[in-house]
């Protein structure tokens, strides 16, 4: 949250920040970034082979895209794609609502569009005042890095609420090493389909630099085969707040990005637990049931906790009982299977729905399931956790 920079504390911000803090792509502070960063981009006309505009447009056909030496097609690509991507951002930004963040992350910036955005975005948020707000832009092209740079200073006087402390860093995001949880809002914009081999890498300095109040705002072309990487390589530890896809901005009027597919936004909201214990015991609890291990459950669970398998059935009251349940029911299945696919937390307790797969008395069983554990103030172990599920079995093949 932003601290407001005459008082130094957050107390301000509830009356500051407009009552609902949900901007719409209408705000005036969109437009008069886009109008300000349009009169540098059309000064770029004629300093460029247009050939070269061509080549990416080629190059962001194809299904895959290499990595491009962006000190070659740095101003085609600002004068081109900066407008399209910047409204793109905004759209993603609007509807997934990060929190107002007084420390932002743009890795792998390119030229700034989708930082200028969050930029943009945070000072439709706010109302009266003077607020900080650091940002940081990393790239690993030097040219880009300077684009970043002069958009920032070009903008700044159509934020007049906000004071900007603009950091610029090139770099590979394969080297990125910032800070542990430093940052409330970690963008990344069209980054990972031209880093296709490390995607996994890029999310995971993501998640480790957002703060566990913050968000990571991931942005990409709506039906690029990217996605498939991503779902791979989001950690089920994560709270998905929004998933979306096909958004279709609307300008002001025209003019604003060009038409056409690209012009859609496909993004990805991901929160870190409010308390890094919730995610670490859904961690140690589906450890112990992928490895059938009750003894495991010493991780998991306080001695006084309460097992309810589902509704309606009995209580398994304290951790012996419920470790003999294991001993008895779970270590009965074969060839086991699970998987987390999507998690929620709370400030006391974590919700996970899960499906899982096994053999069991010859028979094959899948299940679908939801959990919720419960966390006592400043314990490391559930004392309860309550599951809901239905099973459909088949008989085992021979």
């Amino acid at each position: 949250m932003a601290l407001c920079k005459e008082t130094g504390t957050s107390d301000l911000l509830s009356k500051t920040t407009k009552a609902d803090c949900r901007p719409t792509l209408l705000d005036r502070a969109f437009a008069r970034v886009a109008d300000r960063a349009r009169e540098y981009i059309s000064g770029l006309h004629g300093t460029f082979d247009p050939r070269l505009a061509e080549e990416l447009k080629q190059i962001f056909s194809d299904s895959t895209c290499p990595a491009i030496d962006y000190e070659r097609y740095a101003l085609p690509f600002t004068y081109t794609y900066f407008l399209t991507n910047y409204w793109k951002a905004c759209s993603a930004l609007v509807l997934s609502t990060p929190p107002i963040a007084h420390r932002v992350t743009d890795a792998g910036s390119g030229s700034g569009a989708t930082g200028l955005a969050c930029l943009a975005y945070l000072s439709s948020c706010l109302g009266d005042g003077r607020w900080t707000i650091e940002i940081t832009f990393i790239d690993r092209c030097p040219k880009q890095i300077e684009l970043a740079e002069t958009f920032l200073d070009i903008i700044r006087p159509d934020l007049p609420n906000i004071e900007i402390v603009g950091l610029f860093k090139c770099m590979d995001l394969r080297d990125w090493t910032e800070e542990h949880q430093q940052s409330e809002c970690v963008l990344l914009g069209h980054v990972l389909t031209e880093n296709s081999q490390d995607v996994a890498a890029i999310i995971d300095h993501g998640s480790r630099s957002t703060r566990p109040d913050g968000r990571l705002l991931i942005v990409e072309r709506t039906d690029d085969p990217i996605w498939d990487k991503i779902k791979q390589s989001q950690s089920a530890r994560w709270q998905t707040l929004e998933s979306a896809g096909g958004i279709a901005m609307v300008p002001e009027r025209p003019g604003f990005y060009r038409q056409g597919a690209d012009a859609e936004v496909r993004y990805l909201a991901l929160a870190p637990p409010h308390r890094a214990v919730l995610a670490e015991l859904l961690d140690a609890y589906f450890t112990a049931w992928e490895r059938r291990n009750a003894d495991l459950l010493d991780e998991v669970f306080t001695r006084d906790a309460e097992y309810i398998e589902k509704p309606f059935s009995t209580t398994f009251s304290g951790l012996s009982e419920i470790k003999h349940y294991w001993r008895s029911v779970v270590a009965r299945q074969q060839n086991l299977s699970v998987n987390i696919h999507r998690v929620m937390y709370s400030d006391d307790g974590a919700f996970a729905e899960w499906t899982a797969a096994f053999d069991s008395d010859g028979h094959h069983i899948n299940v679908k399931g939801a959990l919720v554990i419960n966390v006592r103030p400043g314990s490391t172990r559930a004392h309860r956790l309550r599951e809901y599920f239905r099973t459909q079995e088949t008989e085992r093949a021979r």
